[in-house]
């Protein structure tokens, strides 16, 4: 559990690839699937990005997680804040929405 718990904290704090990175949307999508340790199955990386938005929004919406995420918030500061943005903007691209 304590090995769990600290990985947990380092994928908190290791950013993913930032969008600036000379990749084609596919390969970046391939890129930050491989990262998170979402298979690619053939050519179209389609099906693996649904799967990956579907993981994201079953911990996004599940209890144990949102109070955690509301207590790391109320402790965290500006880190917390800057990173509630960034959900924000992919629970926008998840539901479809624009951010901007």
């Amino acid at each position: 559990m304590l090995l769990l718990l600290a990985f947990a904290l380092v994928a908190l704090q290791t950013p993913l690839p930032s969008a600036d990175m000379a990749l084609s949307s596919e390969e970046y999508a391939r890129t930050v699937c491989a990262l998170l340790d979402v298979p690619v199955h053939g050519a179209s990386v389609i099906p693996s990005l649904h799967t990956l938005f579907s993981l994201y929004t079953e911990f996004r919406d599940n209890a144990h997680f949102a109070k955690l995420g509301a207590a790391a918030t109320a402790a965290g500061g500006a880190a917390a804040a800057a990173r509630a943005a960034a959900f924000a903007d992919v629970d926008a691209l998840v539901e479809g929405k624009d951010s901007s």
